[in-house]
């Protein structure tokens, strides 16, 4: 077994460094497939049975969780957006001394070398990073004591912010340690959706902030609404059982949703959405040489779907920009005797919605209505 443990041991590759970058970083990376994962828990319900709540004659109920892609997804969306906390976290303490990110007092050596002055001559080559929690804990006691420290063990102002997340922070590690030591529970949908729009997402905001340069996760969407604000923006409640909350409930919930969709499809989008360039020629030569192609395609595809498959109009997508949204898929609403186009699907994103989840101009999203009668 040692020797295994030595060939291991011996084959490790650093990246992340200054020798060796990459980009986006691990960090970065994790949180793009946390968000992901989160986008993908999107689902298309119908006005009658929620998958977050159900109606009953007196009171308003949770429902069951089912289905194993929202498992994988909770599981993975939860576990990503950890670490990537947890290599932020060790990020800011090793960039101010490996003596914040590796120091724990095991040895009374070390407490000595504290208490006379000599900190800075503790050696921690052989110390390996500080478990997530004490992590977590150091960098709040380091804020709350930012004036009383040297230069040299003050983390900079712009990450401050995190002083008001440490309980979000903690839930995240929570539910983490659950799911990698037992993977037994999970939270109930709705509380999983209040988790990230009222507490999760406002953290990823300021964190993302504080990073130079992010279109791989905050991609332009053609509607010019960005995701992670617009979902954060509309807090869900705490208490969900009073049925004459129930309508507005239900209303956030499907506008938390129709910007999830957005959120997914830009991550699938291959359309180039000129992020970060300024340059109008630029942005004429990248419509040109990388978009005008897919979107010539998608347009001779949307045709096929209208002339073959009788799909009923053709809009411009709000996420990707393309005239490939089509229409499809036919109601009959036998009170009114008439019949109404229900689905809404782009053939270059993917982005995908129906009339039970509303109409996406209800939420800003687009101008014109999706699902109308047929004449």
């Amino acid at each position: 077994m040692k020797e295994l443990r030595d060939f291991f041991k011996n084959n490790l590759i650093e990246f992340n460094s200054s020798e060796t970058p990459m980009f986006p970083d691990s960090k970065l990376t994790s949180l793009r497939h946390g968000l992901e994962n989160y986008f993908e828990t999107y689902n298309i319900f119908s006005s009658s049975s929620y998958e977050y709540l159900h109606k009953g004659h007196s009171n308003v109920v949770l429902s069951a969780v089912r289905g194993h892609d929202y498992l994988i997804r909770y599981f993975s969306s939860i576990s990503f957006i950890h670490l990537s906390f947890e290599h932020f976290l060790t990020e800011i303490l090793d960039g101010k001394s490996q003596i914040l990110s590796k120091l724990t007092l095991t040895k009374e050596i070390d407490l000595i070398k504290i208490l006379t002055g000599k900190v800075n001559t503790i050696d921690t080559s052989a110390k390996r990073n500080i478990d997530y929690s004490i992590a977590l804990n150091r960098i709040e006691e380091l804020i709350k004591n930012d004036q009383d420290l040297p230069n040299e063990f003050r983390i900079d102002t712009k990450f401050h912010f995190l002083i008001n997340h440490i309980e979000t922070l903690k839930q995240l590690a929570f539910l983490r340690n659950d799911i990698i030591h037992s993977g037994k529970t999970i939270l109930n949908r709705y509380v999983y959706e209040l988790f990230f729009v009222n507490k999760v997402l406002p953290l990823v905001r300021e964190y993302i902030n504080t990073q130079t340069s992010t279109p791989f996760l905050e991609r332009n969407l053609f509607c010019n609404k960005n995701v992670i604000d617009e979902i954060a923006r509309n807090p869900l409640p705490e208490k969900f059982d009073d049925i004459a909350n129930y309508q507005d409930i239900t209303t956030k919930l499907r506008r938390v949703n129709h910007f999830k969709e957005l959120g997914r499809a830009s991550y699938k989008n291959p359309i180039h959405m000129l992020e970060n360039v300024n340059s109008e020629e630029h942005k004429k030569s990248l419509e040109e040489n990388l978009n005008k192609r897919k979107r010539e395609e998608a347009s001779l595809h949307v045709h096929f779907k209208q002339e073959i498959l009788e799909y009923y109009e053709v809009h411009t997508c709000p996420c990707c920009g393309t005239n490939s949204l089509a229409t499809f898929d036919y109601w009959p609403v036998l009170v009114d005797n008439k019949t109404r186009v229900e689905t809404a699907e782009c053939s270059v994103c993917t982005y995908k919605v129906n009339i039970n989840i509303g109409e996406p101009k209800e939420f800003d999203i687009m101008d014109t209505e999706l699902f109308k009668f047929l004449d």
